[in-house]
């Protein structure tokens, strides 16, 4: 059986493409960053490795006798999560230690799941970390896939808890079209991509939808009346500034928030699952 590294196993995305690897047939050493993680891949990973991918030195044979890498790391996409270090450093860097360590052990096939990198986000910094990296993966001379989705549906999940206590935020026009993916089909996509020819691939779900649409699929999950707050675009740009010299992450953040409420970042349907399905499906059980 052949053996597969998943970078970013204990995110959102990760999980989700652990629980699928061994029915899928493949032999699976995920990469963990402390001890602590390690318990949360009992059954899945048939092996664990430890190192942080911000410290070249610790990546150090984690891809000895690996056939295919799949990297799903990154930084956090939700504003309330600890730490501050930059996309570039995480995003980028991180997985350029990776790369050039699956170089040197002989890896076969690098997998890497970016964001769709449509007109208008493409200046943002969270889009242009992701999508350095990918092109550092197709001049590495491995094979490759790289997968860009749009968003999950896990980066929408907190808006239902929001709805219950206040009206929702909506920069600008809140115009701008969008089809988010289901999670497991995104995993299921990177299954797919160890033993793909095609190298680059975009994938989005069945619902195209405005920003302001996603918000009425949340207050109809929740039966109650939609409650808006609007906020002036130049305002949250002010604001993503200002942030940044504080906190690099979360400014590049509403940087990226800004630019999804401006330009449309539709793909191709891969998915079948609807998100108003997911959001009535919190709505009941949290």
């Amino acid at each position: 059986m052949r053996k597969i590294l998943l970078s970013g196993a204990t995110g959102h995305l990760g999980r989700h493409v652990l629980k699928q690897l061994g029915p899928a047939g493949f032999l699976v050493r995920a990469l963990v960053r402390t001890d602590r993680q390690t318990s949360e891949l009992l059954g899945f990973a048939q092996e664990v490795a430890k190192g942080d991918l911000t410290v070249d030195s610790t990546l150090r044979g984690c891809c000895d006798g690996i056939d295919t890498i799949i990297s799903t790391a990154g930084a956090s996409v939700h504003l309330n999560t600890r730490g501050s270090a930059s996309f570039r450093n995480i995003d980028f860097a991180g997985n350029r230690n990776l790369l050039e360590e699956a170089r040197r052990a002989g890896v076969r096939k690098f997998v890497y799941v970016s964001v769709l990198n449509s007109p208008g986000l493409d200046a943002t910094a969270y889009v242009r970390a992701k999508e350095d990296f990918a092109t550092l993966v197709a001049q590495s001379g491995l094979e490759f896939q790289i997968l860009r989705p749009t968003g999950f549906f896990s980066a929408f999940a907190d808006l239902v808890g929001m709805a219950r206590k206040r009206a929702l935020p909506i920069f600008g026009a809140g115009a701008a079209r969008t089809n988010p993916i289901d999670d497991e089909e995104v995993a299921a996509a990177c299954i797919e991509a160890i033993d793909a020819a095609e190298t680059h691939r975009e994938i989005g779900g069945p619902q195209v939808l405005t920003r302001k649409e996603l918000t009425d699929l949340v207050f109809a999950a929740l039966a109650r009346p939609a409650r808006y707050q609007r906020v002036p675009a130049g305002v949250v740009n002010v604001m993503g500034k200002a942030v940044r010299v504080f906190n690099p992450r979360v400014g590049d953040l509403i940087e990226f928030y800004l630019a999804v409420s401006k330009y449309d970042a539709v793909a191709p349907a891969y998915g079948t699952q609807r998100i108003s399905d997911y959001f009535s499906a919190l709505a009941r059980y949290s």
